[in-house]
Order: C-alpha cells, then sequence, then structure tokens
C-alpha cells in the first residue's frame, strides 16, 4: 500500500470512467475488482473510505449497446438511470468479498449549495461511515444535466474532480 494511504484516517478515491472498459471497449472486470481489493483493504486496515465515481452512463451505453458520445441529452439522462444499478452492483460483489458493504449516494452540486441539504448529506456520510460502511457518491446525472450538456454556464462537477475536492473539503479527509 502506498505510504500516504498507509498514515491517512480518511480516504476519499476517484475512480473514473476509464476504469471501468480496457482499450477494446469491453468490461474491464479485473482492473475494477482491483480496485475494489485495494479500497477494502485499506477499509478493513481501519481506514474510513469514501469512493467517488464516475461509470453509470458508460455500463448504460454498455448495456444497451449504444454509443454514449453519440446519444441525445435525454438518451444520456437514461443511460445514467441503466447504468448506475450496474455501476453499484460491481461494487457490492467486490466489496462483498471482504465482508464490506457499499452505500449509493447520489448528488448534485445543489445538495452542497443548500445549508439544510449539505448537513443532512453530511450527517448521512458520516453514519455511515462510523458504521463501517464504504460510500460510493456519483453526481445524480438523470437530474443533474449539466455535466451531460458540457455548457460554460452550468453548475456542474464534470468528471467529478469538483465532486470529488467538495467531498474531500466538507468531510476533511486526510487523503484523495
Amino acid at each position: 500500500m502506498r505510504e500516504p494511504i498507509r498514515d491517512a484516517k480518511r480516504v476519499v478515491v476517484k475512480l473514473g470512467s476509464n476504469l471501468f472498459f480496457n482499450e477494446a471497449g469491453v468490461i474491464a472486470l479485473g482492473r475494477i475488482f482491483s480496485f475494489i481489493e485495494e479500497i477494502g483493504a485499506a477499509r478493513l486496515a481501519g481506514r474510513q473510505m469514501i469512493v467517488v465515481s464516475s461509470g453509470a452512463v458508460a455500463l448504460g451505453a454498455d448495456a444497451l449497446k449504444m454509443k454514449s458520445s453519440t446519444a441525445s441529452l435525454r438518451q444520456k439522462q437514461a443511460l445514467a438511470a441503466v447504468g448506475q444499478s450496474r455501476l453499484m452492483n460491481l461494487y457490492e460483489q467486490g466489496f462483498a468479498k471482504y465482508g464490506l458493504t457499499p452505500a449509493q449516494v447520489l448528488l448534485t452540486e445543489d445538495d452542497f449549495a443548500s445549508r439544510k441539504r449539505y448537513l443532512n448529506l453530511r450527517h448521512t456520510l458520516m453514519t455511515l461511515l462510523e458504521m463501517g460502511v464504504i460510500p460510493v457518491i456519483n453526481e445524480n446525472d438523470t437530474v443533474s444535466t449539466s455535466e451531460l450538456e458540457i455548457t460554460d454556464r452550468s453548475r456542474s462537477f464534470g468528471d467529478n474532480d469538483k465532486l470529488s475536492a467538495l467531498v474531500m473539503s466538507k468531510l476533511e479527509a486526510t487523503l484523495l
């Protein structure tokens, strides 16, 4: 395990869409489960682990044999809805091998902008961590379309980099 992770108490791990598929466009289960294994080992070693994961649109496109790059906004929203359950299924399968439980948390930027929603979110995430659960956070692309539209005016997490940074700072994580 890398040295900084070994010393961290609470870690946010960002997994991008490119992790889920190999160069041939096939789901890279070995790669996915390898990352899950590292995250699980860190959790079992006493660290609080939080995953910020992309991949729902890509997994939905794969399930429906579509190309997300040519899909309309409405189709991308539908692909996200189809793919989110597949995404969580991968995490459930992977973490179950270590006796660990993931929890799906879908967010929009508004969840951080509204004080009441932010406090509810923070309390939920902190409780999940106290229970030993691994939160798996993703932007809710079925309602937060700005990431899918990719416009300059949009309030969006983009590729979840901003979401990862927000989660890290708001939950006082040691490492991203």
